[in-house]
């Protein structure tokens, strides 16, 4: 238990000292520690002060730094794939939609190559 506030206390030094980086690395660190332990469902014990406000930014920041990802892997998708395919991404979330773009991957084939055989599985979709 006390290892885990000293921890605390070294985010709180870190973000007196404006090291944000050390400080969301080690935040990073506890929460997968506790976590694992399966301590995440209990209440914090320190109240409304000190640490919980403190991290409760970084996490903030840290969830916009994935929503930014996000938008970026959004902005490089290639706009003639995603007008071809407008239909299919429109009902999609910008989420999903990223997460199909980037697991696609381009085969080409010869001509008169039998890419599937009727009723046979194959692990990939054509599209």
């Amino acid at each position: 238990m006390g290892k885990y506030r000293d921890q605390e206390q070294l985010v709180d030094q870190y973000l007196s000292q404006g090291n944000k980086e050390a400080a969301v690395k080690l935040l990073f660190e506890l929460v997968n520690r506790l976590r694992e332990r399966k301590r995440t469902s209990r209440k914090p014990r320190r109240s409304g002060s000190g640490f919980l406000k403190s991290t409760l930014w970084l996490l903030t920041e840290i969830i916009r730094s994935g929503e930014i990802i996000e938008e970026e892997k959004s902005e490089a998708i290639d706009k003639g794939h995603r007008e071809i395919w407008s239909k299919l991404y429109n009902m999609l979330t910008v989420d999903e939609a990223n997460a199909l773009y980037f697991a696609l991957e381009t085969v080409v084939h010869e001509p008169e190559e039998t890419i599937f055989r009727q009723g046979e599985k194959t692990p990939r979709l054509y599209l």
